[in-house]
Order: structure tokens, then C-alpha cells, then sequence
């Protein structure tokens, strides 16, 4: 966009769109993701058709309309949504992912029926929102393993399929200084990107994504820095809110290693930063304009 003399980067407006991951993993990442739409700056959500918790969260998206919904499509959290004889690859006896990211790695690299099952299984997910009454208006990936070479073809082929205007594209500036642990993460989805892009397969995109260099850590001070960049027309803010609530039946966190995230302190800074009255009206300033992905699109 080509400014005029009598305009400023600052005058021109910078629609936001502040997301919350895993919405279905757990009863205490719903109620915080719900009291973050109603009370704070989220206003998106990408629901885990795979959470033990998704039919719960199906009833927190009902009673809260203008909030967006998404799909968070996962390989290594929750149980799936095919029985094991289709996807043998993918999950064990109960149904349970195999929470091994390396080893999914592999599977993925390597076999070629496992990338069958992973299709399948992903559009299994996709259809159990749909019946669920929800209309997703984006993609993404637990891990962001939607992003991964071999998936992110599969995963672009069902957004056509079933008409989702927006597949998340993990690629974020290095705008701070982060963990040595999320600087590495970092690296490894720049380095997908350019094997992306090296076999034609990542497409134009228009959203300047943030979220991997702070992941959990997404506080008041870092979506500052954010904001302060204005550099793209369109953002996205990945974020974790959550309360500390795993009370579920019939299914066992610590199986996936999954319980010390979900009880960890960060989820409550991030829900306390996103309820700060003083960030809003910060945003606000900047001349961003909070929004979801299907209000992009209309």
C-alpha cells in the first residue's frame, strides 16, 4: 500500500485478530478462553476436535456467537476421531495419540500409508465441527504439525474442500529476544517455510503471523511489542489462556504428557494480560482494529 503525502503508517488501520489455541483440550482452557472473549481482547478460538473436552467447549461456542472458531487439528493431544484399524499408525489400542513429536516426525517423512491415515484423520476432525453446527472460518495445527512438509498439501486441499478461507502460516518475524528453546522452534518453522516455498507449496498470505517466539508467554509487555511494529494490515496473536481445571473422565493427561502445560503458571499471565483494560485501550491507540477471520473475509 503506497501512502500519500497527508498520511502515516499510523493512520492506516491494522485489523488484529488475537487467537487462543486448544479450545476443547481441558474444562479450565474453555472457561478461560471464554472469560478472555467476554471480558478481554481474544476474539478467536480454534477448537481440538480431538480434546476431551470438546463437547463442552461446543456449548461455551454457542453461548458466545460473536466469537470466531477455528480448527485446531492434532496428532499428538487427545484421542482421535477414527477408530484404530483405519489410522494403526497414528494412535494406540485407546484410541490415545502417540505424544511423540519425533517419532511423528518420522512416520511422516517415511511412510507414505501414515500420511494416508494422517489425511483421513484430519478430515474426520473436520467433520466432527461440522456437526457439531459450528461453520470454522481457519486451520491450524497442534504444534503447528499442519504446517509440516507432506501435511501442509493435505491440509490446504481440505480448507478448498470445505470452503476455510484461512490456513495459519507460522512464520513470525524476529521482532525480541526469546527462550533458547522457543528461538530454536523458531528456526525449525523458518526452515519448513523455505522447503516450503523451495517446492512451490506455501501460498500468498496476507496475515503477519506472532506467536512462536512467545508461546505461553504472550503478556501485556510482548503483545506491546507487537502492536508497536504495525507492519502488516492484517495480524494474528496466538495465545494459551487458561484456568487451572483438568476434571475430566475417562481420560489421562499425564498419559500425554499434557497436564504441565495445562497447569502451568503462564496460561494464567496470558489470561490476565488478555483481560487488561489498559492493553485494550493501548490497542485501541495504536489504531488496531480487533476483529475474527471470517470478519476478514466479509
Amino acid at each position: 500500500m503506497k501512502l500519500s503525502k497527508n498520511n502515516s503508517r499510523a493512520d492506516i488501520p491494522v485489523f488484529l485478530v488475537i487467537n487462543a489455541d486448544d479450545f476443547g483440550v481441558s474444562l479450565g482452557t474453555n472457561r478461560g478462553i471464554e472469560r478472555a472473549h467476554r471480558k478481554g481482547l481474544l476474539t478467536s478460538t480454534s477448537i481440538m476436535p480431538s480434546g476431551p473436552a470438546f463437547d463442552d467447549a461446543v456449548k461455551v461456542a454457542r453461548r458466545n456467537p460473536r466469537l470466531g472458531i477455528g480448527i485446531h487439528l492434532s496428532l499428538t493431544w487427545g484421542n482421535s476421531c477414527l477408530p484404530k484399524k483405519t489410522i494403526p499408525d497414528l494412535v494406540d489400542s485407546d484410541q490415545y495419540f502417540y505424544p511423540s513429536f519425533l517419532g511423528l516426525i518420522v512416520k511422516i517423512i517415511f511412510k507414505k500409508v501414515a500420511r494416508i491415515q494422517i489425511r483421513k484423520e484430519f478430515e474426520a476432525q473436520i467433520q466432527r465441527v461440522l456437526k457439531a453446527g459450528i461453520k470454522p472460518d481457519h486451520l491450524n495445527g497442534q504444534v503447528h504439525v499442519h504446517f509440516f512438509p507432506y501435511v501442509f498439501p493435505i491440509v490446504l486441499s481440505l480448507a478448498k474442500k470445505y470452503k476455510i478461507s484461512y490456513v495459519r502460516i507460522p512464520l513470525e518475524p524476529l521482532f525480541a529476544t526469546p527462550t533458547f528453546t522457543s528461538f530454536v522452534k523458531w528456526g525449525f518453522l523458518q526452515m519448513i517455510g523455505i522447503i516450503l516455498r523451495t517446492r512451490s507449496e506455501l501460498p500468498k498470505n496476507d496475515v503477519r503471523f506472532f506467536g512462536v517466539l512467545f508461546t505461553s508467554k504472550m503478556t501485556k509487555d510482548i503483545i506491546k511489542k507487537i502492536v508497536q511494529l504495525k507492519e502488516n494490515s492484517i495480524v494474528e496473536i496466538l495465545s494459551h489462556p487458561g484456568e487451572h481445571n483438568l476434571r475430566k473422565t475417562n481420560f489421562s493427561y499425564t498419559r500425554q504428557r499434557v497436564d504441565e502445560f495445562l497447569l502451568s503458571k503462564s496460561r494464567l499471565l496470558e489470561l490476565i494480560a488478555l483481560t487488561n483494560k489498559e492493553l485494550l485501550t493501548y490497542i485501541k491507540s495504536r489504531n488496531f482494529k480487533l476483529t475474527t477471520f471470517a470478519g476478514l473475509k466479509s
